[in-house]
């Protein structure tokens, strides 16, 4: 995916814009015919709202809202799963470019996954154009 963003405005009507990055580290975002869930949490601690939600199937669950201490070690854990993240990353592109055993079998054998249709993620697009 070129741009793995989801970008909706803030839950509690502020009218903020919040940006989800979607990544390995970052939010994951499911579609189903229940409708569209992101994962985790949302916590919109630089807003003055400071609105912490979940999105479930279409809904806004609420969630408590957090100390500054909470903020500030669910941040560190945020970075330390991305520092993670990209060590792992570089980990195996340096395994995959030392491995000198790479066949023309074992090329053949690679999965191709072709992305979603544009119609998946108009069907995303029109999910999310209820907080507008």
């Amino acid at each position: 995916m070129e741009f793995a963003t989801v970008i909706h405005l803030c839950a509690c009507g502020c009218g903020n814009k919040v940006v989800t990055p979607l990544k390995r580290a970052g939010w994951e975002l499911s579609y189903t015919e229940d409708g569209v869930s992101l994962y985790p949490s949302i916590g919109c601690w630089s807003f003055a709202c400071r609105s912490h939600y979940w999105v479930r199937q279409n809904q806004v669950v609420w969630s408590d809202d957090w100390s500054n201490a909470e903020i500030r070690n669910g941040r560190e854990e945020t970075q330390r799963m991305h520092l993670d993240h990209q060590r792992r990353a570089k980990s195996q592109e340096e395994e995959n470019n030392t491995s000198t055993h790479h066949s023309a079998s074992a090329a053949a054998a690679e999965v191709v996954v072709s992305p979603p249709s544009k119609t998946y993620f108009r069907r995303v697009l029109e999910v999310l154009q209820f907080w507008k």
